[in-house]
């Protein structure tokens, strides 16, 4: 049964919130991309923090989403996650609030917009769970390793106690109930994203 959002994808945290075996990946917590595209030759230019293209390539992107650029030229150069500041209402170019790094012949890449960076981790912050029967209780593994027990009713706030679960931040959480009865699970994650630039 696929794990029900309780709410929305925000900037810092998510929550999920299942009644059966789940595997939440890193990539559930990320909001979808909006692929702009890719050019080729002279198709884009890069100068201090502003890139321009041939034609309206960023006619759909907003300030404060962040301009995702993959598969530039030169490797290293451009690649990363860039927050915009503004974007020319014709759509040719925009302006991030950090600097790119380029060079005269880094002219080619990939580009999609996506409202916060790539997700690389996520800590697990807060867990409601509840099982019913004799034995019955909700595991929870990351990379294969077993980073909660958990029986009964109750929840438990790991960041409020000042002890965040950062066990395998970067790997999917594995939830499993033991039991044919009925429980839930409801999860929440502290996302870590990358840096920008």
């Amino acid at each position: 049964m696929a794990a029900v959002r309780v709410i929305n994808r925000p900037m810092t945290s998510s929550v999920f919130h299942m009644i059966g075996n789940e595997t939440i990946q890193l990539s559930d917590l990320e909001t979808v991309l909006t692929a702009i595209g890719t050019d080729g030759g002279a198709g884009y230019s890069f100068s201090g923090n502003s890139v321009t293209a041939t034609s309206a390539k960023f006619s759909s992107v907003l300030p404060g989403q962040y301009l995702i650029i993959t598969s530039s030229e030169n490797t290293g150069e451009n690649d990363g996650s860039y927050k915009v500041a503004s974007v020319a209402q014709d759509g040719t170019s925009l302006t991030v609030e950090d600097s790119f790094v380029t060079n005269a012949a880094d002219t080619t890449a990939s580009f999609s917009a996506n409202l916060e960076p790539t997700v690389i981790g996520a800590t697990i912050t807060q867990v409601w769970y509840g099982s019913v029967g004799a034995g019955a209780y909700w595991s929870i593994t990351r990379n294969s390793n077993i980073v909660g027990i958990y029986t009964q009713t109750n929840n438990i706030d790991y960041a409020g106690d000042g002890i965040a679960m950062i066990q395998d931040s970067g790997s999917s959480a594995v939830c499993a109930l033991n039991s044919a009865t009925d429980g839930f699970l409801m999860l929440e994650f502290q996302k870590i994203l990358q840096a920008t630039g």
